[in-house]
């Protein structure tokens, strides 16, 4: 089963779950003293490495739209993508925790770790199939070489 939201719109909504979840009795709050510079460190390389996955997107002219990964032209394995296959979603787990230390909360942050397993089911594993389709016996190579998160 794919989403039919698109996975920025997804996170926001986990996003707007923690925000509630962190304004609850048992929210858990913590500060470390340096909550916002962990939150800033965060968001910003959540921001970075998902740029990067789109960039490398860009430049081998495939397709960007997550709603649509049978629409892929090219089976990208360069730069940040043999590292992990799925730098996009590693961004958005980055900002989602990045938003849960900013909220000062623990239960905000497990629920921004929940958002992989849902990504994963609601996602990944479609465009996974699509890629499968589309490329064979190369993107199982490249599946067997690159972790799916890190």
């Amino acid at each position: 089963m794919q989403a039919q939201i698109p996975p920025p719109v997804l996170a926001a909504l986990v996003a707007a779950v923690m925000y509630g979840v962190s304004r609850s009795p048992w929210s858990l709050t913590f500060d470390t003293g340096f909550n916002g510079w962990i939150s800033s460190g965060l968001l910003l390389g959540g921001a970075v490495v998902a740029a990067m996955g789109v960039i490398q997107f860009q430049r081998h002219k495939t397709t960007v739209d997550p709603l649509h990964p049978e629409k892929a032209s090219t089976l990208v394995t360069s730069g940040i993508f043999s590292v992990t296959r799925n730098p996009m979603y590693v961004g958005l787990v980055l900002i989602l925790l990045g938003v849960g230390v900013r909220f000062d909360s623990l239960a905000a942050l497990v629920v921004a770790v929940g958002f992989v397993p849902l990504i994963t089911a609601l996602q990944i594993r479609a465009e996974e199939a699509a890629m499968r389709d589309l490329f064979g016996s190369d993107f199982d190579a490249y599946a067997a070489n690159v972790r799916r998160w890190l």
